[in-house]
């Protein structure tokens, strides 16, 4: 295959994905700088931010990992749960067990949810492993404590993607698109004096828009591709959703649907190696690439987007016109390896 790689001459598309794990865990305060041009990269504001009303968008993606209230298979199955319940009357019982038990619990967690999404503020949060069985009462905090009144679950699944956004910050644009395990949202930022006084109708938002010089809209691809030995499907999967950003694009009529205000978030179930990554950093994936010893593809897949993406983590590729650092990857440890015992002696061969 005669395939030149794509150059990245314009960064107008950004992917947020989890394989650039960089500290810190707890985030600094955060001080806009005024932005200094830099030639080529007018078009950069996924990745930051300057005084426009609608020339940026803060998105914040989390894969909240099961179990949610009711179901759950991912922190048990992988890791020890407690042994006694905090109500346990067992003698053996002590307070230390109790703690564990409470850590361990869903609304525990769901309260760190809280205070940190709290903290960020983002626009948009995107979700991944949710239970649709309790959503609603599992996330009735987003709404209820933190004003993210707008918000679309995935149509089907054990643990789904959702998105959650603030309508006083952006309006959903067009129906949501659901395809294979990813889930497309597309937004126009409410101006600043509209968020400022709240009070902005919807003809007077209308007339905002019509006064813009252009109505940009912000495309939001929410993935949690196929984990395991599935190189292939994940590729078909990311594949589908860049199709689908074209073809939603196009339908709203944007002025180039091949250059969308893009940015894709989630969980990839794959590092930098993986096929799906290769293919959205590339702009195409091909036959000859290989993953977990086969094929990910029997043709050559290319994106439809005229430009392949760039992660948000590589910090000297995009120069940040804010200055400010890349955004903050929370890190845990690693404990596979706790769990694992590895031979050293066998060759790769064995």
């Amino acid at each position: 295959y005669k395939k030149k790689k794509k150059k990245h001459n314009k960064n107008i598309m950004v992917a947020l994905t989890t394989h650039h794990l960089i500290s810190p865990a707890s985030l600094p305060p955060y001080s806009p700088v005024p932005p200094t041009p830099i030639p080529g990269l007018a078009e950069a504001e996924t990745a930051t931010t300057n005084n426009n009303d609608n020339e940026y968008l803060s998105v914040l993606s989390y894969n909240v990992l099961l179990p949610n209230s009711v179901d759950g298979w991912w922190n048990y199955k992988m890791y020890l749960p407690p042994l006694f319940s905090s109500s346990s009357s067992s003698s053996t019982t002590t307070s230390n067990d109790d703690v564990v038990t409470d850590i361990s619990s869903w609304d525990y967690r769901r309260n760190l949810l809280r205070e940190r999404i709290g903290l960020i503020d983002a626009d948009v949060v995107c979700f991944q492993e949710v239970s649709p069985l309790s959503f609603e009462e599992d996330f009735a905090f987003m709404k209820e404590d933190l004003g993210y009144d707008g918000c679309e679950l995935f149509k089907k699944g054990r643990f789904r993607p959702a998105t959650f956004w603030k309508t006083r910050k952006c309006d959903l644009v067009g129906a949501p698109v659901h395809k294979d395990r990813t889930l497309l949202t597309a937004f126009r930022v409410v101006s600043k004096k509209d968020d400022a006084t709240g009070t902005a109708t919807a003809e007077e938002k209308k007339e905002d828009k019509n006064s813009s010089k252009e109505d940009k809209k912000w495309y939001v691809l929410n993935c949690h591709l196929q984990a395991g030995s599935q190189g292939g499907r994940r590729v078909r999967q990311i594949h589908e959703g860049m199709r689908a950003v074209f073809t939603l694009a196009k339908k709203l009529k944007e002025k180039d649907p091949k250059s969308p205000n893009l940015i894709v978030c989630g969980d990839f179930n794959g590092g930098p190696e993986c096929g799906a990554v290769k293919y959205i950093e590339e702009g195409f994936i091909s036959p000859d690439f290989i993953e977990d010893g086969e094929p990910v593809t029997s043709k050559l897949k290319e994106s439809p987007l005229s430009l392949p993406l760039l992660d948000a983590m590589n910090v000297p590729e995009i120069q940040r016109k804010d200055k400010n650092p890349p955004p903050p990857t929370l890190v845990v440890p690693e404990l596979i390896s706790l769990l694992v015992e590895i031979d050293e002696s066998l060759s790769e061969e064995d």
